[in-house]
């Protein structure tokens, strides 16, 4: 980072006039960020951010894009909604720009002589 940058970020809640009730640890944990913005040299690069449960997409300073694709999960409520066998949030499909596209395949590995279940 350039001597004398600064680095702003923005979230969600911020962007709110008011607030629909208490902000509660739910909300909290649930909170994205969606912007950050470096300052340096006289000029600043600004990223944007869309995150939501499943998807996320991000814009960089040049116009560029990653999306990404992942597996249902919620951050304030872990054990309650989310695909089945442990592989919660993770990413399945990436993008860049639609340009560079990498999709993954999840999958338990079983080790010989070990046992699955918790004892």
């Amino acid at each position: 980072m350039p001597s004398g940058a600064t680095v702003d970020y923005a979230y969600f809640l911020d962007a709110l006039s008011s607030l629909p009730g208490p902000v509660v640890g739910i909300q909290t944990a649930q909170e994205a960020i969606i912007r950050k913005t470096l300052t340096h040299d006289g000029t600043s690069d600004v990223w944007t951010y869309d995150i939501s449960d499943g998807s996320s997409s991000i814009t960089n300073p040049d116009g560029s894009t990653v999306d990404e694709t992942s597996l249902t999960h919620d951050m304030a409520l872990p054990l309650s909604l989310g695909e089945s066998g442990s592989f919660e949030g993770l990413t399945y499909r990436s993008s860049q720009s639609d340009k560079r596209i990498v999709e993954r395949h999840w999958t338990h590995l079983n080790f010989r002589n070990t046992t699955t279940t918790a004892t």
